[in-house]
């Protein structure tokens, strides 16, 4: 069986990367809409896939990001307790 060759995803956004979060994830939602309509020529589709994942790596480094800063802030004298949230009193 032939393999598959992958294609890497852009890595280059642009102004994207200075998005906020909540733009970013707005941007993504839009992109997946287009697609989804079904209305897209293959090229235009495949260049929409491509955002969507640099996009979605953007938000997921993001996540990632806010997470460690967590942790951070969770650290108590006996060092970092990764506490899930649904356990912790707010």
């Amino acid at each position: 069986m032939a393999k598959r060759k992958e294609i890497a995803p852009s890595q280059n956004l642009g102004p994207e990367t200075e998005m906020t979060y909540e733009a970013a994830l707005a941007k993504l939602e839009e992109t997946v809409s287009r697609m989804e309509s079904g209305s897209m020529p293959l090229e235009d589709s495949l260049r929409a896939f491509d955002e969507g994942i640099s996009l979605i790596r953007l938000l997921t480094g993001r996540l990632d990001a806010m997470e460690k800063r967590m942790m951070v802030l969770l650290e108590g004298d006996d060092g970092v307790k990764a506490v899930p949230m649904n356990e912790r009193d707010l």
